[in-house]
């Protein structure tokens, strides 16, 4: 296969909310507030950009939420999800719960580049106000495996990968499921003008470079111990 499923996460720790909480070792940090039925309040979105979207299989949203309110009235909450202007779904709650809204997202609605994801929290019917949160959004695409400036990382569905923009004369392949103790992979094999990446592992992390990925280092001082703590260097 020349894909691969890429998973882009986007979260920011901006709020505590320690009240919504009840577990003391849940994180209770959250990204936005919304407030249905208030402009500029009922609505957030976020930036998700693409590398050069594939076809194998659909792509998945995943959008964390936590309610923020409690009515008599049920459900509390109901949020709908758009990306790039087209609605994906929707979901609805009761409570001060969290909610996990999952969606599939046609890969019509993908471009490469950037991509707009969007929550919109609405009243249901009966409920005099509704507070709830954004806590994290998680998009699952099929990506072309085409590595830029030389390089690539890859989580492996342990099928071999046909990857291109790599030179195959001086290509690498590290597992680095272990940052801390990187293996190199020697299933690696040109294939005109793509690299064959066989005997991965499902799961793992990897990272695909060439000559033109790799960085050099530079030490000054003429290769004296006494010198490698100098500034210069």
């Amino acid at each position: 296969t020349d894909q691969y499923m890429e998973t882009l996460r986007v979260e920011s720790n901006r709020t505590a909310v320690m009240t919504l909480v009840l577990d003391p070792a849940e994180d209770y940090w959250v990204w936005e507030q919304l407030i249905a039925g208030q402009a500029n309040a009922d609505r957030r979105s976020a930036n998700f950009v693409l590398a050069e979207p594939g076809s194998s299989r659909p792509a998945r949203l995943r959008i964390r939420m936590l309610g923020g309110s409690n009515t008599d009235a049920s459900p509390d909450h109901r949020v709908v999800a758009r990306v790039n202007g087209t609605e994906v779904g929707e979901i609805s709650w009761e409570g001060r719960l969290p909610a996990l809204g999952e969606w599939t997202v046609p890969l019509t609605v993908l471009r490469a580049g950037t991509n707009i994801v969007e929550i919109q929290a609405y009243k249901p019917a009966g409920v005099a106000y509704s507070v709830l949160y954004l806590d994290a959004m998680e998009l699952d695409y099929p990506r072309r495996a085409t590595a830029t400036r030389g390089t690539l990382a890859v989580t492996s569905s342990g099928q071999a990968l046909q990857v291109s923009g790599l030179e195959a004369g001086s290509a690498l392949v590290l597992d680095v499921t272990e940052p801390f103790a990187p293996r190199r992979l020697e299933g690696v094999e040109a294939r005109g003008a793509q690299v064959l990446v066989s005997g991965t592992e499902a799961g793992h992390r990897y990272w695909l470079g060439d000559s033109n990925g790799f960085q050099a280092v530079t030490l000054n001082g003429g290769g004296s111990a006494g010198r490698l703590a100098n500034p210069s260097n």
